[in-house]
């Protein structure tokens, strides 16, 4: 028999029930759910700090009330763009620290992984073979520094 746990997503939380001692709640107390999947679309790395700090403080707050684990987390929607595959290399260097503050959010809140979206190219990168390898090398080099 396949071992399984269920829990949810907490892409639904983004717009209607950002607070996290809402979505908690719902989650742990109306679902009666014990894991979830925190997305980046409740807590972008690109606050300032203080703001981080709170927001992590009130989330392993809420889970721990509501007997919910923050399992894994994922970029969500705010990251089907280009980021590491930009054709910008500052820009790639900003989304590689964004990324970079991500992962340590998803550590402080205790999460054991996380996930997201590779990167996508412009369609002249992707056109142009010679760019097209050096982006999709590079992508990769990037989520292997990422990775340690």
């Amino acid at each position: 028999m396949i071992k399984f746990r269920l829990g949810i997503n907490a892409g639904f939380a983004t717009n209607r029930f950002p607070e996290p001692e809402v979505w908690l709640k719902i989650v742990g107390k109306e679902l009666g759910l014990k894991y979830v999947q925190f997305v980046v679309d409740l807590l972008n790395p690109f606050l300032p700090p203080q703001v981080i700090e709170h927001k992590i403080i009130k989330v392993k707050a809420s889970a721990l009330k509501y007997e919910v684990k923050i399992d894994t987390t994922f970029t969500s929607t705010f990251t089907r763009v280009n980021h590491l595959m930009h054709p910008d290399a500052l820009q790639r260097k900003v989304w590689f620290d964004w990324f970079r503050g991500w992962f340590e959010i998803s550590a402080q809140l205790g999460a054991r992984g996380s996930g997201g979206h590779f990167g996508s190219m412009s369609v002249a990168d992707f056109n142009n073979k010679k760019r097209r390898e050096f982006l999709i090398e590079e992508a990769i080099s990037s989520w292997h520094k990422l990775a340690r």
